[in-house]
């Protein structure tokens, strides 16, 4: 259980820590007659799958709980891995509709997170989880160090 929550945490910082000061930063910084394109990708289109993703680890999360010891289905792997992936995707996606820094690296999370599926279906769930925890935070630090390096703040910060 302690797992999960520290995943639902590290979902909450990859938005939280940087993207969303910098989303807003980004949109009102362009052009009153331009704002709206971006507005509605990034804040619409690019959410969409970002609250997908979080519903879909929830029910990953939910199907491999009960089972920590045992090896998921592939469906119960692929829920919980791909909703991460998928968040990720979305956060991809967000970034490129802003023009922020770095989206790819968004993208490169989502390709490791998706590679965490084996380890549940041919391990353990609990496995999984674990690997998923720490490929997400690693995805995460990994790029809110590049922003800081580069002078960037936050207000989390």
């Amino acid at each position: 259980m302690s797992l999960a929550l520290c995943l639902a945490y590290v979902l909450w910082w990859a938005y939280f820590g940087f993207d969303d000061e910098r989303g807003e930063h980004a949109l009102a910084a362009t052009p009153a007659r331009e704002r709206s394109r971006p507005a509605v990708f990034a804040y619409g289109y690019a959410l969409y799958p970002l609250l997908i993703g979080i519903i879909v680890t929830s029910a990953g999360i939910q199907m491999s709980i009960a089972h920590g010891n045992e090896s998921l289905s592939l469906a119960a792997a692929t829920a919980l891995s791909g909703g991460v992936s998928l968040y990720f995707l979305a956060q991809f996606f967000f970034r490129v509709a802003l023009k922020l820094p770095r989206p790819w690296m968004r993208l490169l999370a989502a390709v490791a997170v998706a590679a965490t599926i084996p380890i549940g279906v041919v391990w353990v769930a609990w496995a999984q989880l674990v690997a998923l925890v720490a490929v997400g935070y690693l995805a995460v630090i990994v790029d809110d160090v590049t922003t800081l390096r580069t002078g960037q703040h936050s207000s989390y910060v």
